[in-house]
Order: structure tokens, then sequence, then C-alpha cells
């Protein structure tokens, strides 16, 4: 599974980091699985920033914790954010922008979400 983390942001010159976050709908991570990290706007970051494989994984009530081995990541985010992703929060259209805008945009700040295919092919476009 392929899992976006939505968190604060932290030092950005290193190896791996562990992030958590209370899960929104069903959510799994297992070692090897791959992890977006999006920095949360409202807590100083630029949205989308990095990516990485899950090292380890664990669970506990309400919250999904996850030590990850990151491959890219970049402190100014790469321009796509909540700006971005604002309009298209209640858009009728089942694109990865418009589903990444749902999952971003509800509940609380900081999150575990799914991604489907199309959205960890459209974050890949963005970190390329």
């Amino acid at each position: 599974m392929t899992v976006l983390f939505k968190s604060p942001p932290f030092a950005q010159d290193v190896d791996r980091v562990v992030v958590s976050a209370k899960p929104f709908g069903e959510v799994t991570l297992a070692r090897g699985d791959r992890v977006f990290l999006w920095w949360s706007e409202a807590q100083g970051g630029a949205g989308l920033s990095g990516h990485g494989l899950c090292a380890s994984a664990s669970e506990g009530p309400d919250l999904l914790r996850a030590e990850v081995e990151v491959i890219a990541l970049r402190s100014e985010g790469v321009g796509f954010g909540r700006d971005a992703l604002r309009p298209l929060r209640d858009a009728t259209d089942d694109g990865p922008q418009t589903s990444l805008a749902r999952k971003l945009y509800r509940h609380s700040h900081n999150k575990a979400v799914a991604l489907t295919p199309d959205e960890e092919a459209f974050h890949d476009g963005r970190l390329r």
C-alpha cells in the first residue's frame, strides 16, 4: 500500500524520519511500502515535500507510526500544496487531484491516508 503522511515539517538533512498520525480511512502500512511526505502548511510546511520507503511500522489506538527511509526530500516542497488543492475540494470528478483534495482537507491536520495508484502516479510526476 502507498500511504501519504501529512505532518509538521522536520529537519531536512536526514536519511530516516519517524512520522506518526491518525489514520484517515482504511490505512495499513508494512515494511517496503511507499510513503509520501506532506508538510502541513498550517504548521509551517510546504505541502508535498518528499517520499521514501517504510522501514518499520506500528499501529496503536488511533495512531499509525512509521520509520521512513528517505529517498528524496525538499524543504521548499515541490509547488503542490494547499493552494493547488483548495479549488478542488468540492469538485465532482474522480480525478487524482480531486480525491487528494478531499482526503487532505477533511478532519485532522495531521493524518495518514492510503493513496490510490492514480494518486501515487500524480505525486510521482510532481517529485521528478
